[in-house]
């Protein structure tokens, strides 16, 4: 399978679990949202194996590829970098070796995206070495903008942030019930 088209699966398919309903993909390795420097950056949190970048990409939930944000591939030939726990890429980085993707367009204020990146050597399964954050953009008026990242639960639940909506997971308990919620899921009868 070519970069190309593993990428396209996996924005796929991420897609249509969000837009039908479904679960957004759980139990994948997270990636830590942080802001860098103005823009959202993804982090491999501490513990996890160092990663060598086939790819990553910033992109809408049921965006298509390549994406309208912004997206980086690894070049034939070229040597992969390696991400080690604690570092982190940030959105619109320019890596050595890599080819940007996509549209190129700004991100926006209210929006939920998913930024992923993907080992390389782990075409095999559309999930197997796809590490994922999923955040919103919140702005106050005359405020700088913040990068607030969803929270995954083992227990399947998700704790959502203000800005945030429903992206299939169940709301944990001490959080916020997004919009777009639909209240008969985890009821009696629903």
């Amino acid at each position: 399978m070519r970069i190309r088209d593993s990428w396209s699966l996996i924005v796929a398919l991420c897609a249509a679990g969000v837009a039908y309903g479904q679960d957004a993909p759980i139990g994948l390795p997270t990636l830590a949202i942080k802001d860098i420097g103005g823009q959202p950056a993804a982090c491999l949190p501490a513990g996890e194996p160092p990663l060598e970048m086939l790819g990553v990409t910033v992109a809408t939930l049921d965006g298509d590829w390549p994406p309208d944000e912004w997206a980086m591939v690894l070049q034939d030939g070229a040597k992969p970098i390696v991400l080690k726990a604690g570092e982190c890429v940030s959105y619109r980085q320019a890596l050595p070796g890599y080819k940007q993707e996509g549209a190129d367009k700004p991100l926006k204020v209210g929006e939920t995206y998913g930024f992923a990146i993907r080992r390389t050597n782990s075409l095999a399964h559309w999930a197997e070495g796809l590490h994922l954050g999923v955040f919103c953009i919140e702005q106050q008026p005359g405020g700088p903008r913040r990068y607030l990242a969803y929270v995954q639960h083992e227990d399947g639940s998700g704790s959502y942030p203000p800005c945030g909506r429903y992206i299939g997971w169940k709301p944990a308990a001490d959080g916020i019930v997004p919009p777009g919620y639909p209240a008969t899921v985890g009821q009696p009868g629903g």
